[in-house]
C-alpha cells in the first residue's frame, strides 16, 4: 500500500512522536510505501511564525499547496493523521478529501473536545469544555499554551471547523485505549462503527537473560504538569535514602532540574530509547505519576515487556489495564505512593506474570496486521 502519514511533531519529543516514527519504520520494513508529511513545532521562532500558525488554524494555504503537490505525485491509497496542530491544521483534511482519499485519524489525546488536548487544568482533571458548542472556558483560563490570546485563536478555529463539519471528513478513528474510545463515544457524536481499538506496540523483545537490578525507582516521561513530576519530586526529597532517576524533557525542565541538589534525585534529561531501555531493565520499579487521563503511555508497555513492577494511579483510564505487576496508588495521593514505596519489599515479593502473552498482544507484527486491516476496511 501507499500510505501518507501526517504529523506535527511537538516542541518536546513524546510518545506520540515516537509512535509515528516507529509506525513508519515497520510499515516500510514490510514492503509498504510511506510518505511522512511533517511539521515541527520547534520551527515556530519568530512573531511572523506565530501569525502564520494562527492563520493556518482556520485555513492554511501553505499546507494546501504542499499537500496537493505530494498527493498528486505520491498517489496514496490512504492518509493516516496524527497531530495536526499548530502548523498543519484542519485544512489538511479538506485537501485529502478533495482527492477522495480515505482518512484515518489516530487519537492520541483529547484534542477534539479540549483545546489544550489534555482535559487537565490547575493540577487536576478539567471537563468544563465538554459538550460545549464553543469552548469559552479555555479562553477564560488561557488553557492553550497558557495564553488567552492563543486560546482565543485556537478555540475560534476549532469552532469554525466544527460548524464547517471538517472533522466529519474523517472516515475512521483509531484509539489506543478502550477508556479513550468510550470517552469519545460518550462525549462526541462519532458513530461507533467508525472507531477501532488498537493499542500501541513495542518494537523490543523480552529479555532471555537476567539483568542485575540497581537500587533506584524510575520516572520516564514528558516533564509537564499533567505528568505529576513535580509532586513526585517533592515526595522523593523527603525520602533521602530512596533513589529516583528522572528521564525526560519538557516545559518544566528548569523547575525539575532544581531538584538536582538532592543527592537521592538524579535528573537525566532527554535520552534515546535504547538508553532508556537499560534504565528500565535495571530499575526496582517504574513510577507513572500522571494526573490526567493518559491514553496509553509507552513507558507502561516498555516496563511490562521487561516484567517490571509499575506504580499506577488508581483512576479510570488505568483501572482496565492493571494486572499483578501493577501497584495501584490512589489518584493524586502522593502520601499513599510514599507508603507503598517505603513498603516496596512486600510488593516486590508478589509473583510476576509471564510476559509472553503480553508481548504477542503488543508486538509490532501484530500491530502491523491490525492496522493494515483497518486501512483496507
Amino acid at each position: 500500500m501507499k500510505i501518507l502519514l501526517i504529523h506535527n511533531f511537538y516542541q518536546y519529543w513524546g510518545g506520540e512522536d515516537s509512535y509515528v516514527t516507529s509506525l513508519k519504520k515497520i510499515l516500510e520494513e514490510n514492503g509498504h510505501q510511506v510518505y511522512l508529511y511533517a511539521k515541527d513545532s520547534k520551527e515556530i521562532k519568530t512573531f511572523w511564525d506565530k501569525i502564520k500558525a494562527a492563520i493556518g488554524l482556520f485555513y492554511n494555504p501553505w499546507v494546501e499547496k504542499e499537500l496537493t503537490k505530494i498527493i498528486k505525485k505520491f498517489k496514496p491509497d490512504i492518509v493516516h493523521f496524527h497531530n495536526v496542530y499548530p502548523l498543519i491544521g484542519a485544512t489538511a483534511y479538506q485537501v485529502c478529501k478533495k482527492f477522495n482519499i480515505s482518512i484515518v485519524q489516530h487519537i492520541h489525546n483529547y484534542r477534539l473536545m479540549c483545546p489544550k488536548g489534555l482535559l487537565f487544568r490547575n493540577g487536576k482533571i478539567c471537563e468544563l469544555c465538554l459538550n460545549k458548542r464553543f469552548p469559552f472556558w479555555a479562553i477564560f483560563y488561557g488553557c492553550y499554551r497558557q495564553s488567552k490570546i492563543a486560546s482565543l485563536f485556537f478555540s475560534l478555529a476549532f469552532f469554525y471547523h466544527k460548524i464547517s463539519k471538517t472533522f466529519d471528513l474523517i472516515d475512521k478513528f483509531i484509539f489506543p485505549s478502550e477508556f479513550t474510545r468510550n470517552y469519545y463515544l460518550k462525549h462526541l457524536n462519532i458513530p461507533k462503527e467508525k472507531t477501532y481499538f488498537l493499542p500501541y506496540f513495542i518494537d523490543i523483545k523480552p529479555l532471555n537473560k537476567k539483568i542485575k537490578k540497581e537500587d533506584y525507582f524510575l520516572f520516564v516521561g514528558r516533564l509537564s504538569e499533567e505528568k505529576g513530576v513535580v509532586q513526585l519530586l517533592e515526595m522523593f526529597k523527603t525520602l533521602p535514602e530512596v533513589k529516583l532517576i528522572v528521564i525526560g524533557d519538557g516545559p518544566l525542565r528548569s523547575e525539575v532540574e532544581k531538584y538536582k541538589k538532592y543527592k537521592n534525585i538524579i535528573i537525566k534529561g532527554y535520552l534515546p530509547r535504547e538508553k532508556i531501555y537499560l534504565y528500565i531493565q535495571r530499575a526496582k520499579a517504574v513510577i507513572i505519576s500522571s494526573l490526567w487521563y493518559e491514553v496509553l503511555p509507552n513507558i507502561y508497555l516498555e516496563s511490562k515487556i521487561y516484567n517490571k513492577h509499575i506504580f499506577l494511579p488508581k483512576n479510570r483510564n488505568f483501572l482496565n489495564i492493571k494486572d499483578k505487576n501493577s501497584l495501584m496508588v490512589y489518584y493524586a495521593d502522593f502520601i499513599d505512593l510514599k507508603d507503598k514505596i517505603l513498603n516496596f519489599k512486600i510488593y516486590h515479593k508478589t509473583k510476576k506474570i509471564k510476559n509472553s502473552i503480553f508481548y504477542y498482544k503488543y508486538a509490532d507484527f501484530y500491530h502491523l496486521k491490525k492496522i493494515i486491516d483497518i486501512y483496507k476496511s
